[in-house]
């Protein structure tokens, strides 16, 4: 904790503690409001009550996890809050129980990203770390000024050849146009869908290296 100000009043002084981290007595006063209280309105209600000075994220934080935004219907709330932004959204649906195998979402801000910085592409995928233990794709790329931009996003059921190949024709009907370079880790399910379907520099590297290249490549286009 940091003292960050203080006001005198007569002769006494209240001081103003800016906190990193709520307290058991905090979490339990969020839990006393409702899913649709505001954040704001939480956040002014605790720093008046312990007399410090909380941050709008650190609020939200804990409210979210006492108060997902997301419930039973998870992937059906989800795709309506894609399509009420006007993202395009593009999915698969198992017809035997109805599940979702495959999404695939991409905002206006996405399209305008890869329209400016799309020479290069990286695409790479998180391993089951969410908790829907589901592999997350992300299609990515660097801006002019060396900032880490968003194309699109996957989720998806499996990572096989036939996912990447719905997963690249979902991204490429979006953006309408190739990068110059691809750049992607060893994954042989990326590499077969390329090699057959589209004519761009395939470049591979190991976790940890990937990004790197690519921001080299990116800036050397943006030159």
């Amino acid at each position: 904790m940091e003292l960050i100000s203080y006001e005198e009043v007569h002769s006494n002084h209240s001081f103003k503690i800016k906190k990193d981290n709520l307290n058991d007595d905090m979490i339990k006063d969020i839990s006393c409001f409702n899913k649709n209280t505001s954040v704001t309105e939480i956040r002014e209600f605790l720093e008046r009550k312990y007399k410090v000075e909380l941050s709008y994220s650190l609020v939200y934080f804990h409210f979210r996890k006492i108060f997902p935004m997301f419930g039973p219907d998870d992937a059906s709330t989800f795709i309506k809050f894609c399509e009420d932004n006007e993202f395009d959204v593009e999915k698969c649906i198992d017809e035997s129980d109805k599940s979702i195998t495959k999404l695939f979402i991409c905002s206006k801000l996405m399209k305008a990203h890869y329209k400016a910085y799309g020479d290069s592409l990286i695409v790479d995928a998180t391993y089951r770390v969410n908790k829907y233990k589901l592999p997350v794709v992300i299609f990515s790329g660097y801006t002019h000024k060396g900032r880490n931009c968003i194309f699109g996003i996957g989720i998806v059921n499996d990572e096989k050849e036939s996912t990447y190949n719905w997963l690249f024709a979902k991204f490429f009907a979006s953006h309408t146009s190739l990068p110059i370079f691809l750049v992607s880790d060893h994954d042989l399910s990326i590499k077969a869908t390329l090699e057959k379907s589209y004519k761009t520099k395939h470049i591979y590297f190991a976790f940890g290296t990937l990004s790197r290249v690519s921001q080299s490549i990116s800036t050397f286009y943006m030159q």
